[in-house]
C-alpha cells in the first residue's frame, strides 16, 4: 500500500515538474537568506504536498467529491451514502493515508471528521450524499509556480502561483516529515 502511495506522489510530482518551460529556480542560496533557504529535497517534498493538496481540495473535500455509484445507495442514521467509484482512492484506509501524508494530524482529523463526508461501511468507502454539491472541477490544468522559504518561527511559507493568482500556504516539520497546516 505504501508503494502505491509513493508511486502516486512520484507521478503527481512528475506531472507538476514537467511543464516543458525553462523555469527559474524557486530559491537561491546566498548569505542573505541562509536562515530561510529551502533546499532541493525540501522543495521536492513541498511540490508533492502542493499537488496532493490540489487533488484533495478540488476532487475530494472542498470543490467536489470522489466519483460515486448512486445505484448502490445505503441509508443509516447518519444519512444516505453512495459507494465511491474511484481508482485513486478506493478504501477509507487509503483516504486516511493520503490525508495524513499531506496534512498535519490536527488538519487531517478535521478533514476526515468535521463533517465526516466519507465513511467505511461493510469494508468499503462511501460518500455521504448530504454533502453532494456540483463539482467546481480542477483549479487549473497548468502547473503552478511554487516557491518556499522558512520563516523565523521555523514554518515553511509556500507561495503557489497560477498565472496571476497567488496563494500563500504554510507547512511544518513533523515527526513524519513536512506537512501542510491546512487545506487551501
Amino acid at each position: 500500500m505504501k508503494k502505491i502511495i509513493a508511486l502516486l506522489f512520484c507521478f503527481l510530482f512528475l506531472m507538476t515538474a514537467c511543464t516543458g518551460k525553462d523555469e527559474k529556480p524557486t530559491s537561491t542560496f546566498d548569505e542573505s537568506n541562509a536562515f530561510s533557504y529551502v533546499g532541493a529535497g525540501e522543495m521536492t517534498a513541498i511540490n508533492i504536498l502542493v499537488s496532493s493538496n490540489e487533488f484533495l481540495a478540488s476532487e475530494v473535500f472542498v470543490d467536489g467529491h470522489l466519483p460515486v455509484d448512486e445505484s448502490g445507495l445505503v441509508e443509516n442514521e447518519e444519512g444516505t451514502f453512495a459507494p465511491v467509484a474511484s481508482v485513486e482512492i478506493s478504501t477509507y484506509e487509503k483516504l486516511k493515508e493520503t490525508v495524513y501524508s499531506t496534512y498535519t494530524e490536527e488538519t487531517a482529523e478535521k478533514l476526515l471528521n468535521s463533517p465526516a463526508k466519507y465513511a467505511e461501511i461493510n469494508g468499503k468507502l462511501y460518500f455521504n450524499m448530504k454533502y453532494d454539491a456540483p463539482s467546481q472541477g480542477k483549479a487549473s490544468d497548468e502547473a503552478p509556480e511554487i516557491s518556499a522559504e522558512i520563516s523565523p518561527d521555523g514554518k515553511y511559507v509556500i507561495t503557489v502561483k497560477y498565472g496571476k493568482e497567488e496563494t500563500l500556504m504554510s507547512a511544518v516539520e513533523t515527526d513524519n516529515g513536512i506537512r501542510l497546516e491546512t487545506i487551501y
